[in-house]
């Protein structure tokens, strides 16, 4: 059993996936539990209640994300019965190296040193436009210039 926390889980989602059979994340605004539990291999499901169409999480495809409790736990009892006849069930290999393309447990440290640079910039006053194109900058260097998106600057 895992134990709460006073304002969340003491154990990441990665090591309740790793316990369990299935995983279930229910939102696809937020789907950073969910990601961590599909990184571990585990089957990972998303509930979409709020019907949120813009969501790329939604090319998982209807295997994945689920509309409704009563299609999930359809669909679970299913795959349950038989998982051989259900392969594509709650399984995110179609997208899961666009989302991490690492899979290295690396992502809190590059995540971290990307946030210090930011901060790092923004306390030297540096102007936020240019200290987000220089950090980008660094983070390709330092991991690959595939790995950075640049959307238009303002």
């Amino acid at each position: 059993m895992f134990e709460a926390g006073s304002l969340q889980g003491i154990f990441p989602p990665a090591a309740a996936a790793l316990a369990a059979d299935l995983a279930i994340h229910d939102s696809l605004g937020s789907a950073t539990a969910g990601l961590e539990s599909a990184l571990t291999g585990t089957k990972t499901l998303l509930m979409d209640y709020e019907g949120w169409p813009l969501s790329p999480l939604n090319n998982l495809g209807p295997n994945v994300v689920f509309k409704d409790w009563n299609s999930a736990w359809q669909a679970c009892g299913e795959y349950f019965k038989n998982p051989f006849n259900h392969p594509k069930f709650g399984n995110w290999s179609a997208m899961i190296n666009e989302l991490d393309p690492f899979h290295d447990g690396l992502a809190a440290f590059r995540m971290s040193a990307y946030l210090k640079d930011l901060l790092e910039g923004l306390r030297r006053k540096e102007k936020p436009l240019d200290v987000m194109e220089r950090v980008a900058e660094i983070y390709a260097r330092r991991w690959g210039k595939d790995k950075v998106h640049l959307g238009p600057r303002a």
